[in-house]
């Protein structure tokens, strides 16, 4: 079950981060803006620290 939830996360990461037009004062379409929005950046940001702790806690149990 662990494994699904983590495949489905990585599945809806890019619908997550999808920079489109709309908000913003940058183009829809431009890497600033998916770089610079919170809209994108935060939810990033949550899912790439939870795959971190996720391998972090998967090598240090394989290390004990």
């Amino acid at each position: 079950m662990k494994k699904f939830k983590f495949t489905a996360i990585l599945a809806a990461l890019p619908f997550l981060t999808f920079a489109h037009t709309g908000h913003g004062v940058m183009e829809g379409s431009s890497m600033i803006h998916y770089l610079m929005s919170p809209m994108h950046m935060i939810p990033t940001a949550i899912i790439i620290a939870g795959v971190a702790v996720y391998f972090w806690r998967k090598k240090r149990a394989t290390s004990k």
